[in-house]
Order: C-alpha cells, then structure tokens, then sequence
C-alpha cells in the first residue's frame, strides 16, 4: 500500500521542464528522455536504487531513500483484494456506470442508459 500513502513525485508535474537531474532530500535523481511513437518526446525520472525509468517515485517515510514502485516493493491497496472481492468491485463500477446510484448485488441488474450498446 505503499502507493496510496507515502509521498511520491511524478513527472508529469513537471510539465517537461526537469533539469538532467534534480534534488529531493538530500538524494539527486536522475532524468531521461525517450521518443514517442509520433515524433514527440516523454521524460522519466531514473530510479536512484536500480536505475529504471519511472514516471512516479516515491519516498518512505518522509526518509532521504527514494524510490520506484519496484524496488520499493510498493502495492496498490487493490492488490491486497481477493480475486473474489476484485469481482465484486467490477461488478459495482459497472452498475454504477448504468445509472445504479447505490450499486448493490441484491437488487436487479439495471438496463443500459439510452445510447450506450
């Protein structure tokens, strides 16, 4: 659950004015550009531990380590779910997505609003 409660820093915040390396409590991270598929470019920040191209990193408790979601051994809170309980939050999202305001597996499965296949 490391990902939905520890700080973290993503790219994309930056808005692709990243210096070549930036830093964030005393540790300097590195950045990396790649090509896009239609001509554009996309940064990354280099993980300080392992050196992979991430576009979020994170810090543990508000130390000086940080981190990718990889080395960090970082989970969503979603992977903790039982394949079961997965199910029944897809099954919910979707009764949502029909117009169902409280989505319960009781009640009857609603019809598709107009428009939607």
């Amino acid at each position: 659950m490391i990902c939905d409660q520890t700080k973290q820093l993503d790219i994309r915040s930056f808005a692709g004015r990243t210096p070549r390396f930036l830093s964030f409590g005393g540790e300097r991270v590195g950045t990396a550009w790649t090509a896009t598929n239609f001509g554009g470019r996309r940064q990354w920040f280099l993980c300080p531990t392992c050196e992979r191209q991430c576009a979020i990193i994170y810090q543990i408790d508000n130390g000086p380590l940080w981190g990718c979601r990889t080395c960090m051994k970082g989970r969503y809170l979603s992977e903790h779910y039982s394949p079961h309980a997965r199910k029944m939050l897809k099954a919910k999202k979707t009764r949502r997505k029909m117009g169902q305001e409280q989505p319960s597996i009781d009640l009857p499965f609603p019809g598709p609003p107009l428009g939607m296949h």
